[in-house]
């Protein structure tokens, strides 16, 4: 069994998780559906682990080019569909759930980091399973804003002093496009 990051505590500290301007940026890259089902269909991974494959590498790539590749792994929070199939088709808003999962960033070939990831991303998938894709965001809705407003200044405050606290260093979703 694949050892899943704690919520809290796992991820290590690297740049990516130090306070940045006010003005946030992000990456986004397009990448063929076909290409990435090759990968998915020569290696046994699902597709999600391909896509958070291709982001381990660069990631590990780009910390190794500036010296700051850390020895333990990157952790991703990837968001998953959290309103069952059953349900009518929300007009608006989203209802998801996540799980933390390793990018396996200390693992260098790039083959042997996928099937780590995959090994990951399963077993975190089960024990979100066995916690229930709902349990988070109805305990979160039933905060008060009074207990909320606080605890998550104290959350961001906390990362901002000691970036060696985040509780993850990316979050990795991917949406599907219609192929030009």
């Amino acid at each position: 069994v694949a050892e899943v990051p704690r919520a809290m505590g796992d991820a290590p500290g690297t740049r990516l998780n130090r306070p940045g301007p006010p003005v946030r940026t992000y990456g986004r890259t397009l990448l063929r559906t076909s290409d990435l089902q090759e990968v998915r269909r020569a290696t046994g991974a699902t597709l999600n682990d391909v896509v958070l494959g291709v982001v381990a590498g660069a990631l590990r790539s780009y910390l190794a080019e500036l010296g700051e590749l850390p020895d333990r792994p990157l952790v991703a929070n990837v968001p998953v569909a959290g309103a069952p199939s059953d349900e009518p088709q929300q007009t608006y808003g989203n209802r998801f759930s996540n799980f933390f999962t390793t990018l396996a960033t200390d693992v260098a070939d790039p083959v042997e980091r996928l099937a780590a990831i995959s090994a990951g991303t399963a077993e975190a998938k089960v024990q979100l399973d066995l916690q229930g894709r709902d349990t988070l965001p109805a305990w979160l809705d039933r905060l008060p804003p009074a207990i909320a407003r606080p605890a998550s200044r104290w959350m961001i405050r906390r990362t901002a002093a000691d970036p060696t606290t985040a509780n993850f260093n990316v979050l990795v979703s991917n949406v599907r496009v219609p192929e030009p």
